[in-house]
């Protein structure tokens, strides 16, 4: 996302997660069709995704930008 020109990275994660939601969600569908999905195993992780967005959301917003940016960087 830098390549375009955004610069701040708790947006750049907000953007991330909002493009990534219906790309997500058209595989989840996919899932679903093909009868793959195990749904007592899906269950716990459908729950542990919500749990972990929300948690990594609200910890990266109190950890200075240059830290999330270095952590969140290929290769760091």
């Amino acid at each position: 996302m830098t390549l375009l020109g955004k610069t701040h990275i708790h947006k750049m994660n907000g953007l991330k997660y909002v493009l990534g939601a219906p790309i997500n969600g058209v595989a989840v569908v996919a899932f679903i069709l093909a009868g793959a999905v195990e749904w007592g195993a899906g269950a716990f992780m459908i729950v542990g995704g919500i749990f972990g967005r929300y948690a990594g959301a609200s910890v990266a917003r109190r950890i200075e930008r240059k830290y999330v940016r270095w952590r969140a960087s290929p290769g760091a």
